[in-house]
């Protein structure tokens, strides 16, 4: 996901920073040459330029972004800022600073998937904010990229783990929310008892894939690995097809052409992300 904040004050570096040291992308756009260098300095990517500009360089960030800050301290700015931003990128959601709270129902009907106000508690607004804006993001991306196909194959890892089966079974539910048909497959074996038990009790359909039966992955217009980040963990993916979708916390080592990416190696458990789609 790709962040840029445009308004560098106070509430503009605390929102660049916090992000910044979450390992998420943020751009910075900023006029001021001395100020690009110092920004520089502290390890922010900067693109030195006027927020209206008709640089492809400024362009491009504002078309490419997910999520747009609009942050500078003219209230008259800021709104000519969201007309432009919006009409640019009307996919991104656009969080702007409101200088009077009348102006937050008009900013919002004209785009702002959220305004900020007052002063003296944006940061701490904003910051509270973004876990909801990703989760709104991640889940919209899911949808599209689901709604591309009409069968979906879910993939997880061979000797699938508790972990493993209950992401699978998220995914599967939102799919079939999304009108697109699904299984859940693997290969190997359900070995624990305790994981015999929990498919069992729970009635879960699952599709066991071997070297007989590797054809059937051919079958699905849409591939996803849940907890499973790269062939590498599956005995089941011939070498000439690869996933659409992966959901998973361990570092990604594959290199795909993803439509849904959606790796986070802070997270404890996949099922857990899953569960914010839900």
């Amino acid at each position: 996901m790709m962040y840029l904040v445009l308004g560098l004050g106070t509430v503009g570096f605390t929102i660049a920073s916090a992000l910044k040291e979450r390992g998420e992308t943020v751009t910075i756009i900023e006029k001021e040459a001395s100020r690009v260098k110092e920004l520089k300095e502290k390890g922010f990517a900067v693109i030195e330029g006027d927020f209206f500009s008709a640089a492809s360089a400024v362009r491009r960030t504002i078309e490419q972004s997910s999520v747009i800050f609009i942050l500078t301290g003219k209230g008259e700015t800021n709104s000519k800022l969201l007309t432009y931003v919006y009409d640019l990128n009307p996919y991104a959601f656009i969080v702007v600073r409101a200088t009077r709270p009348k102006d937050v129902k008009e900013l919002k009907s004209r785009g702002a998937g959220a305004v900020i106000t007052p002063q003296t508690a944006m940061a701490e607004v904003a910051l509270q904010k973004l876990h909801s804006i990703e989760r709104i993001e991640r889940a919209r991306r899911l949808k599209q990229g689901l709604k591309r196909g009409e069968r979906l194959g879910i993939i997880m890892h061979d000797n699938p783990d508790p972990d493993a089966i209950a992401s699978a079974m998220a995914l599967q539910k939102i799919a079939d929310e999304q009108g697109v048909s699904s299984d859940i497959l693997y290969g190997g074996n359900i070995g624990h008892q305790q994981n015999k038990v929990f498919v069992n009790l729970l009635g879960i359909d699952l599709v066991r894939i071997d070297e007989y039966n590797k054809y059937l992955l051919r079958g699905y217009d849409r591939l996803a690995f849940v907890d499973l980040s790269s062939d590498a963990n599956t005995s089941i993916l011939p070498s000439d097809i690869t996933p659409d979708i992966i959901i998973d916390h361990h570092p990604k080592s594959g290199d795909y052409s993803l439509s849904v990416e959606d790796v986070r190696s802070h997270i404890g458990a996949v099922s857990t992300m899953l569960t914010e789609y839900l």
